[in-house]
């Protein structure tokens, strides 16, 4: 085989993979910029600038930090991602339906992702105790920090987030997901559809069976919002899972010159406290050591929780300090489980 013709099938097959590394870590935020490679990092850089960046505050006291209660190592950084069930950010604040903490651990070359559940019932600062799903309506993303700092003595300092109507982007930016449905599924996920393409005003996309089946991203958003079928928010959060799984997939495989179209599509939707320069450094670090999948966990765990009605809602109620102990395992030491 000709040396050059090899050299640029591994070239091209390091470009695909860097493309998916960083997906696989921050576009669960929207931030498209796999294109962090040898030839795209200026356009990836000019693109990350154009990202709506919001500034908080920046010292421990202000985002409930209790330094005495977090390990303290510096190349264990944490990033709080939330997908918010809003579709006009500027009117209504909306809820954080997905929050996850993404730690970059560079003291044993992790990536790793923790799940909060939306109905965790939690303390809220200037607000009675309530899921934690609303600390984002009620103060938005800095009140989201705030609260999981407080409640999961963790010490996030940044944010990202997207809308659904940016994770809709997103998915037909790729092409649709093929995705399995079960038929309750289907039917559940036509009222999300119908409630989503009223606010669009277009013509809701149904779904008329269950089965294997190509969906766009209107319906595939419906599908990851399915919460009354199955094990209520387990079953949900799981369903996200397959939906971004599913991008990856797609866009570890999307051709290079798709790229601006599809970072043009997405921009509008996301949302950090995040510096471009910032987000850069990350990527670069996480693609260099090959930080390829990320370990995952969820938070409460089992056993250490239970369905409770507080108020007539249901919520939460969970053993604080043995899952905060679980946690900090999983995002400071080197412990998977």
């Amino acid at each position: 085989m000709d040396k050059r013709s090899d050299k640029h099938k591994k070239t091209k097959k390091k470009k695909k993979k860097a493309l998916n590394i960083f997906l696989m870590v921050l576009l669960i935020i929207a931030l498209f910029v796999g294109s962090i490679f040898t030839g795209m990092y200026f356009f990836a850089k000019s693109k990350l600038n154009d990202i709506q960046v919001t500034e908080i505050p920046t010292t421990p006291d202000k985002l409930d930090i209790s330094v005495d209660k977090v390990p303290k190592d510096p190349n264990i950084v944490n990033i709080l991602l939330m997908g918010v069930d809003s579709r006009d950010p500027k009117a209504d604040p909306g809820h954080s339906d997905a929050m996850m903490i993404l730690t970059v651990d560079k003291t044993h070359n992790k990536l790793k992702l923790s799940s909060i559940m939306r109905d965790s019932y939690v303390s809220i600062d200037g607000h009675e105790d309530q899921k934690i799903t609303n600390a984002h309506e009620l103060g938005g993303a800095l009140l989201s920090i705030k609260t999981v700092n407080k409640n999961y003595d963790m010490n996030i300092m940044d944010y990202a987030q997207v809308n659904f109507m940016g994770l809709e982007k997103i998915i037909d930016s790729v092409g649709g997901l093929q995705l399995n449905l079960s038929l309750e599924e289907a039917k559940t996920a036509n009222m999300y559809i119908k409630e989503a393409s009223d606010i669009e005003h277009k013509t809701p996309p149904y779904f008329t069976h269950g089965g294997l089946q190509k969906l766009n991203g209107l319906q595939a958003v419906a599908y990851a919002r399915i919460r009354y079928v199955g094990n209520a928010d387990f079953q949900r959060t799981e369903r996200q899972r397959i939906v971004l799984t599913a991008v990856f997939k797609k866009l570890a495989n999307t051709n290079i010159t798709d790229i601006p179209k599809a970072a043009d599509a997405i921009i509008p939707y996301v949302q950090t406290s995040m510096k471009s320069d910032t987000m850069m450094s990350l990527a670069t670090y996480i693609l260099t050591h090959k930080m390829t999948t990320p370990i995952q966990t969820r938070v409460p765990y089992d056993g250490l929780y239970k369905n409770d009605v507080i108020n007539g809602a249901d919520v939460l109620t969970w053993d604080k300090q043995s899952n905060i102990d679980k946690l900090h395992q999983f995002i400071f030491e080197d412990k998977s489980k």
